[in-house]
């Protein structure tokens, strides 16, 4: 897979504040969708995040990739996401 970062996050945060919301919804579509079909997809953070990154984006809401992954999230303590998942 490609591996992309920036060099400071303040970079990171000024062009996604100054980013339309759709394409951001776009963009969070695009990466649950690469992280779906990577082959740590079973990984539990790797599902919680997509199924955090899929609430935010312009998916279809799957109601078994939430579940599941508010599972997950219980298990690694973040319950303010287990809840909103």
């Amino acid at each position: 897979g490609l591996d992309v970062r920036i060099s400071h996050p303040i970079y990171g945060e000024v062009r996604r504040r100054r980013a339309p919301a759709t394409t951001l919804r776009r963009l969070r579509g695009l990466v649950a969708n690469e992280l779906a079909a990577s082959d740590g997809r079973d990984e539990i953070h790797v599902l919680v995040r997509r199924a955090s990154l899929s609430l935010d984006s312009d998916l279809l809401p799957d109601a078994d990739l939430l579940t599941s992954a508010a599972h997950g999230a219980v298990w690694l303590a973040n319950l303010s996401l287990a809840e909103r998942l």
